[in-house]
């Protein structure tokens, strides 16, 4: 997801589960510098990733496309 408006990418991808739950790896990095290393990553639950997708488009963010 991208908001330009506040120069922010973010990657919502699917983590190792464990025994009792499913994980999300949330990274951010910042539109302006190259990709490198997220400027932040966390790590967590799926239920709580999917919040975090639907209320991040609410809100203004964006999904993003691969080139093709």
């Amino acid at each position: 997801m991208v908001n330009r408006q506040e120069g922010m990418l973010l990657q919502i991808k699917p983590d190792t589960a464990t025994q009792h739950a499913q994980f999300f790896l949330v990274s951010y990095w910042r539109l302006s510098a190259r990709l490198g290393k997220p400027v932040r990553q966390q790590r967590m639950l799926r239920q709580l990733g999917i919040k975090v997708w639907i209320n991040l488009q609410k809100i203004g963010w964006q999904r993003c496309t691969p080139p093709n």
